[in-house]
Formats: structure tokens, C-alpha cells, sequence
């Protein structure tokens, strides 16, 4: 066996929170497990011991009680774990509110953006609410076409929130890979950027979006966020909604329909989908600040620059 190359010191092993958990099972269970190695044999001996204590460990919290811990078969493949309950999953990973950093993102330029924990609470809800005023609901499909970022991770909390289902590509995915995946699921909502970087480039992906709108007959909401401002101009197949970046107040859990709701309404406002296109919708290189959406029946041309800004309140990411 070769040398171990570094292992923590005594100090730091208790400091850790696997090590918390094991004098947890210690003292709940009135045993002596001296380290790791003890820990992970119990939890093969003591398998529904373990998973409760998991449970009650993390405050794992249930909608719906379950029937029991385990139901073991003949073989592994058929136990069924915490059978009959029900959880939201972002409920768990959206219970901090304080202002520790949450999220750092960086982009392949070296741009930085992070978000606290408070603020990441605050985007979720105000992109929640945009998701509700679109109709979404439970079992409804989100898609999303985009880099690995925040606003992608911000739109699978609000969405599994809902208890709505939620679907991924990279945008460097071809356009059959991408219908293939969604077409499957009929989604109602599409997310994605109209450009993404890759080895120093801008790319544009505006004539694979139009293909891939064409084939997705489902889809009722197009939501662009502006990650990768190209130059071109574009024109959207269906009504297209900016990426809805201020944030709407609290979040708060519903139990009755087992899932995330806004405190607050959330208005998105398009300011393109009327006979006056705004400027920064006629002149590609402009920079302003104009909410942009396309109505195909106006034959309107928007660009990357969607900028929203409608909401209970304008907290932003804050650069690192």
C-alpha cells in the first residue's frame, strides 16, 4: 500500500461534522463508536437506525410522515426507503437566511458574482413567483439550456420548490441532443442565454434556439437571461420573457400543497411586446437597460440585452 500522502489531525477530525454525528449515535444510541470505521459498520448492521438517525440529525423535514424507515426485500434493489413520505427538496436547501456567502460564482473571463445565503432566499422567491405567473405548478416540466451559473441554479431551487420538474443541457449540447432531452418531458418552460462562452469565445446560440423552439410544441414561456451579451440579433418563436433578476421578499412553506411560496407578487413586465420597440431592442450594441421580448406575431427582433428589473424589491449579486 503506498504512504498516505495527508489525514487530518485529532483537532480537526472532532471539529467535523461527521464527527458530531457520530457522538450524536453515541449518546442517542448508548454506544461507543470510537471513529469512522465503527460509524460506517454500524450503519451496515443498523440500517433503519441509521437512516432515522440521518433524519434526525439534518432535521430532515416531512410533508407527509413516511410508513416506516425500510421495507427490505430478498434483494437490495427492492427496499424501499422512507416509503409514503414526502419532502420538498429546496425547502431544505434554502432554510439559512443570513448573509455568509452562499454562491460564488466564475466565469471563463474571470467575471466574479456571489450570493449570500439571504440573497439567494430572495432570487429564488422573485423567480418562483415568475414561474407561478407563467402557470407552473406541480408536475409542470422547467427546462433550461444553460452554463453551469447561478441564475441556473437559482431557476432548479424555484422550480423543484413548486414541485415542479426540472430538466438540464449545457448549451454546447447540439440541437438534436437538446430536442431529444426535452422533447420527452413537454415542457412549459424553456430557460436559456442567448450566448455562452467556450475557450475565449463568445458563442452565439440564437439560430439553434429558433430550431429547437420549432420542436417543442409544449412550450408556452421562453425566459432569456442575459449571461453572454452577443451582438446579433435575434427573433424568438414564441413570446419570450427576460430573466426576472430582482428579487420578491421572503419565502415561506405552504404544507398543503407541499411547496414553496412568495410572500409577495412579482410582476414581469415586457416592454417589447408592443408596436414600440425600445431602442435597446432596435440598436444590437446599445446598453441600456430595456426589458426585451419577442411576440412573433409582431414579427419583433430583441437582443442579449435583456436587462429586467420588476419585482417586490432590486437586490442584485453582489461582486465578489
Amino acid at each position: 500500500m503506498s504512504d498516505i500522502l495527508w489525514q487530518p489531525d485529532t483537532q480537526r477530525i472532532a471539529g467535523s461534522r461527521m464527527d458530531a454525528f457520530r457522538r450524536d449515535i453515541n449518546q442517542r444510541h448508548s454506544l461507543k463508536l470510537d471513529g469512522y470505521p465503527a460509524l460506517h459498520q454500524w450503519s451496515i448492521d443498523q440500517r433503519p437506525a441509521f437512516w432515522q438517525a440521518i433524519v434526525d440529525f439534518f432535521d430532515i423535514r416531512f410533508h407527509t410522515q413516511p410508513d416506516a424507515v425500510l421495507r427490505e426485500g430478498a434483494e437490495m434493489p427492492s427496499a424501499e426507503w422512507f416509503p409514503g413520505a414526502t419532502l420538498n427538496f429546496a425547502e431544505h436547501l434554502l432554510r439559512r437566511r443570513d448573509d455568509a456567502v452562499a454562491v460564488i460564482a466564475v466565469a471563463e473571463n474571470g467575471q466574479r458574482e456571489q450570493l449570500t445565503w439571504a440573497e439567494l432566499a430572495e432570487q429564488v422567491a422573485g423567480f418562483q413567483a415568475s414561474l407561478r405567473a407563467a402557470g407552473v405548478g406541480r408536475g409542470d416540466r422547467v427546462a433550461a439550456c444553460m452554463p453551469n451559473t447561478w441564475q441556473t441554479l437559482v431557476a432548479m431551487l424555484a422550480t423543484t420548490s413548486l414541485g415542479a420538474i426540472w430538466s438540464c443541457s449545457s448549451p454546447d449540447f447540439g440541437t438534436h441532443g437538446v430536442i431529444d432531452r426535452f422533447g420527452q418531458i413537454e415542457p412549459k418552460v424553456l430557460l436559456t442565454c442567448a450566448g455562452y462562452q467556450y475557450a475565449g469565445k463568445t458563442l452565439d446560440q440564437t439560430a439553434k434556439l429558433n430550431e429547437i423552439l420549432a420542436q417543442l410544441p409544449s412550450l408556452q414561456q421562453l425566459i432569456i437571461v442575459p449571461y453572454a451579451r452577443t451582438p446579433v440579433r435575434k427573433r424568438a418563436s414564441r413570446i419570450t420573457k427576460p430573466w426576472p433578476m430582482s428579487a420578491c421578499g421572503k419565502i415561506f412553506i405552504n404544507p398543503a400543497a407541499n411547496r414553496i411560496s412568495p410572500r409577495c407578487r412579482s410582476i414581469i413586465r415586457s416592454t417589447c411586446c408592443t408596436p414600440a420597440v425600445p431602442p435597446a431592442c432596435r440598436n444590437a450594441s446599445s446598453t441600456a437597460p430595456a426589458a426585451c421580448c419577442c411576440n412573433t406575431s409582431r414579427n419583433m427582433v430583441c437582443t442579449a440585452t435583456s436587462v429586467p428589473v420588476i419585482a417586490c424589491s432590486t437586490t442584485r449579486p453582489a461582486a465578489g
